[in-house]
């Protein structure tokens, strides 16, 4: 977690200085003092280390369940399949998480949802922004379940 301290504070964006975390990672933004998890974040993908997967989660204000963003990867790519592989997973092993609501694309209305630290230092193939819905999910019946913290 990257916002501890704003979430503490009861906030979902915003650390307790102010800054919207999601919004540091273009280099315009001194982290040193401000955002220490979010430079030690920023040096781990800048450095290319052992990444397997970024997950950015985000409150979603209107879709029901959950489900990702990610960037699109043509089908003849080596990467097609393991870009999709977690997102499917998630929508096997429970109703809270609808892979088809998934999308995988470069739209300019798509590209804003990814996390700007995954734009700016283009990491692996596996980088999604999950977003949960603020208004529950949909069960196998299609009921409208709201979240708790259990399904949380």
């Amino acid at each position: 977690m990257v916002n501890i301290d704003g979430v503490v504070a009861g906030n979902y964006r915003s650390t307790l200085a102010g800054l919207d975390v999601s919004k540091c990672y273009d280099g315009k933004t001194s982290l040193s003092r401000m955002m220490p998890e979010a430079l030690l974040l920023k040096k781990i993908a800048h450095s290319q280390q052992r990444l397997d997967y970024f997950i950015d989660v985000h409150t979603h204000p209107s879709k029901k369940s959950s489900f990702c963003y990610s960037d699109y990867v043509p089908l003849h790519s080596e990467h097609y399949l393991k870009a999709r592989v977690l997102p499917k997973l998630f929508g096997e092993l429970t109703s809270m998480f609808r892979y088809y609501s998934c999308r995988f694309t470069d739209d300019q209305q798509n590209v804003k949802r990814i996390s700007s630290l995954w734009k700016n230092y283009r990491l692996p193939p596996r980088c999604y922004t999950i977003e949960v819905s603020c208004l529950g999910f949909i069960d196998r019946e299609r009921k409208t379940i709201n979240y708790n913290e259990a399904s949380l």
